[in-house]
């Protein structure tokens, strides 16, 4: 196992950017009868 680089203290350093950023998305319906239609459509797009 490697060493890990320490700063002057000796602690080592922290890990920085060790996730993948997640996409987020805002859907806006307009009514509660397209609300069903529009999310069931835009997960069946997403999975392709």
């Amino acid at each position: 196992m490697a060493k890990t680089e320490r700063n002057p203290r000796g602690y080592s350093s922290r890990k920085k950017n060790t996730r993948e950023p997640k996409q987020l998305f805002l859907i806006v319906c307009g009514g509660e009868e397209t609300e069903k239609t529009t999310l069931s459509v835009f997960v069946f797009l997403v999975r392709l």
